[in-house]
């Protein structure tokens, strides 16, 4: 499950990783989201997002957050 924080709140969506149309449209839906300027975390332990960022999809992941960029900036 991808879980995108924006904004507008929280979009959740879920892909079913013994389907494969359902993986192919999750890999999309992921790289299109890191063009716009989403950061994938795997999430940890406790439901918290893990600091390091996601250089790939993993189907296997059972949670993914997207950040926006520029919630991770600091200053």
């Amino acid at each position: 499950m991808f879980s995108i924080m924006s904004k507008d709140g929280d979009t959740r969506i879920v892909w079913n990783k013994f389907v494969l149309d359902e993986i192919n449209q999750a890999k999309k839906t992921f790289e299109d989201l890191i063009k716009q300027g989403m950061v994938p975390h795997n999430v940890g332990l406790g439901g918290k997002a893990s600091a390091q960022e996601m250089k790939k999809f993993d189907p296997t992941a059972e949670e993914v957050i997207f950040l926006p960029m520029q919630a991770l900036a600091g200053g």
